[in-house]
């Protein structure tokens, strides 16, 4: 009888060590998305395709040194102006409407008080806007003194189509007390523009109001990433 109750509580004692242990593993597994920030662009209803962009944040590992920013953005607002000529200062009347996103990864580069001081950030951003306009078309073939046979006025619409990305330095500004802290980001990289006249045929030859961008403005351009973020952590 003593036999057996010696061997039971020496059961006992190892089950206890090996769970003890089997937690301790258990605590340092990959534990992502504990901590969670919205994002807000105060600046997206002056931007020249204005509308609401928000955005959030979580971390991808336990020792919250990468993150994943994901933020979306409705264009609705138009600031634009006239693109060149007499009409540069004057703004352009007509709808607008479109969509934005940027996906993005951020390295936390040094740490103070469990937060972090310094990121290098990796992003990418996605634009698409539609912008309204008419004007007169060329149609048919020119002939050998380059005149069209005739024209056609058309409405149509602009559409700008925008991908970039870029590597970028990410500096915080914390309070001292308080979930609301700031980001400001700055970086370099490329842009690719394709503009295309929807709902038109013919070529254009005289637009109502200048496009937003000209043919030149078109295909891969060095590209400056740089803004400013208003953050709120949740948890």
């Amino acid at each position: 009888m003593i036999k057996t109750t010696c061997l039971l509580l020496i059961l006992i004692a190892c089950f206890c060590i090996s769970s003890k242990v089997v937690a301790q593993k258990k605590d340092t597994i990959f534990r992502p998305f504990s901590e969670w920030t919205l994002r807000f662009n105060p600046f997206s209803f002056i931007e020249n395709f204005g509308g609401v962009h928000v955005g959030v944040e979580t971390n991808l590992d336990k020792k919250k040194k990468l993150y994943l920013v994901s933020e979306y953005g409705i264009i609705f607002i138009n600031n634009v102006r006239s693109g060149e000529g007499s009409l540069a200062d004057q703004k352009n009347p007509n709808s607008l409407s479109g969509y934005r996103t940027k996906q993005e990864l951020k390295w936390a580069v040094t740490r103070t008080n469990q937060r972090a001081n310094v990121f290098v950030g990796l992003e990418t951003n996605l634009q698409i806007v539609n912008v309204t306009n008419a004007g007169w078309f060329g149609m048919g073939n020119r002939d050998l003194n380059g005149l069209y046979p005739y024209f056609k006025y058309q409405e149509f619409k602009e559409e700008i189509s925008q991908l970039s990305g870029a590597i970028k330095y990410v500096q915080p500004m914390y309070f001292k007390k308080g979930r609301f802290y700031f980001e400001f980001f700055i970086g370099l990289g490329v842009l690719y523009r394709d503009v295309k006249l929807k709902n038109s045929e013919g070529a254009l030859i005289q637009p109502n109001v200048e496009l937003v961008y000209s043919e030149a403005s078109q295909g891969v351009k060095p590209y400056v990433a740089g803004g400013f973020r208003l953050m709120y952590n949740l948890k």
